[in-house]
């Protein structure tokens, strides 16, 4: 026989931190899936992770780094969101984007007859946007990390028509000992930062 006591403070907490991580999750879905060249988006605890590839009027990579931009102005709007909820006592949420660039093994994978046949995409990309990820917020105080190879290949796209400036010129580049050169950054989009700074 087994006995609980559910603490209703605990309770509440729970609820709480659910209703964070479903607003956050959902809106990140809902900015990568906007993208054409979005193929596969997974969710595993409170990483949402997607798989860019094909060809369009953008590269993969370039609307990899869109979507880095909206992300990172969407945990703007939310903190901002939170704090009026919750007042001074909220900490502010954090959260690494990472991009990489490199092939990935796509694999149908499942049990015959469960109806469960789910593409996996595998390979040393997957890792490297993970640990891109790791990076961001953690090592380097910016929320965005990319690998050379991604950074190399948004080239010479022009991010924001008003200044003119490209992806690369809103990176820095940084040595790690494990994984190279790393490009580090801190960009958004200008209408979300606008709303941030207007209800702050």
């Amino acid at each position: 026989m087994k006995f609980e006591v559910k603490d209703k403070t605990q309770g509440r907490k729970s609820k709480t931190l659910a209703r964070l991580y479903r607003a956050y999750i959902s809106e990140i879905v809902a900015i990568v899936n906007s993208f054409d060249t979005c193929k596969e988006i997974n969710i595993v605890g409170d990483c949402v992770s997607a798989m860019f590839a094909g060809e369009g009027e953008n590269t993969p990579v370039i609307e990899a780094l869109q979507a880095a931009s909206m992300s990172n102005g969407m945990m703007k709007i939310l903190n901002v969101k939170y704090k009026k909820k919750w007042g001074s006592n909220f900490k502010e949420l954090q959260a690494g984007i990472g991009v990489a660039l490199g092939r990935a093994l796509v694999i149908k994978a499942g049990f015959n007859g469960s109806g469960i046949k789910d593409l996996i995409y595998m390979g040393d990309v997957v890792n490297r946007a993970s640990k891109m990820c790791g990076l961001a917020h953690k090592e380097y105080s910016w929320p965005i990390c990319v690998t050379e190879g991604a950074y190399l290949a948004a080239g010479t796209y022009i991010a924001n028509s008003e200044t003119q400036k490209t992806f690369q010129d809103y990176l820095s580049p940084n040595f790690h000992p494990k994984h190279g050169t790393v490009y580090t950054g801190n960009f958004h989009r200008i209408s979300m930062q606008e709303w941030v700074d207007d209800n702050s």
